[in-house]
């Protein structure tokens, strides 16, 4: 009897750290954040040309997502080592807050290669128009670097500027944003079924606690004695 009483226990034990173990699972996987792809201006046959002192690039664009946190800049060092700073400024257009200053060392840039800007999420990121600036006081003709664009105007939510004229260009740049992984999924489950998304929430609980309830009963099973012939 008393070890029927704790092998009751037991199971009751494992109910309790299987449940805890799953809840612990969901908080911490459907808590996390990744990030995703908001747009990429991936056209380029040209260059902004070097980008020596006193020469200033800037360009806009629109972010299409909220919780913007990351731009991509395709550099190129025209198959050298340059020395000297590279300062890129990322802003809010229309308010002129700034998001995030970053300055690089050249001799670090890797020919034809994205650098990578990140920076904590803008909630309210979803159509606002932001503007990148780089320059790189000191550069010289030979100790330079550029960025890839296109060399047509293919980016119709924004424009790039040299030295305060806009020209036919655009320069090669990709945006992400950022999103906990319960958020992506309910913008998937939205997004395919926007009629019966409640229902099929509902639906996807109701499998969880079945599942549950049918492992549970096979710990409570009581093993059927052995049978003598």
């Amino acid at each position: 009897m008393k070890q029927d009483e704790n092998r009751f226990k037991s199971k009751k034990y494992l109910i309790f750290l299987v449940i805890v173990l799953e809840l612990l699972f969901f908080w911490v996987y459907l808590g996390r954040t990744h990030k995703y792809l908001d747009y990429s201006q991936a056209s380029y046959d040209t260059t902004v040309g070097q980008i020596v002192d006193k020469v200033n690039i800037k360009q806009s664009f629109v972010v299409e997502k909220n919780n913007f946190s990351e731009i991509s800049l395709l550099a190129a060092t025209y198959s050298r080592i340059n020395y000297g700073q590279l300062e890129i400024l990322l802003k809010k257009k229309k308010t002129g807050e700034v998001v995030v200053k970053k300055n690089i060392k050249m001799e670090n840039l890797i020919d034809n290669q994205y650098i990578n800007i990140d920076f904590p999420a803008i909630q309210d990121s979803g159509n606002l128009e932001f503007e990148i600036s780089i320059q790189s006081p000191k550069s010289s003709n030979g100790n330079s670097v550029t960025f890839w664009s296109s060399s047509e105007d293919v980016y119709k939510n924004g424009a790039l500027i040299i030295n305060g004229k806009q020209v036919q260009q655009d320069i090669v740049f990709t945006t992400f944003y950022e999103m906990r992984n319960i958020d992506f999924y309910k913008n998937m489950i939205k997004n395919v079924t926007p009629k019966y998304y409640t229902l099929l929430y509902l639906l996807l609980i109701v499998l969880w606690v079945t599942a549950n309830l049918f492992f549970f009963s096979l710990i409570f099973s009581k093993p059927e004695a052995n049978k003598l012939e």
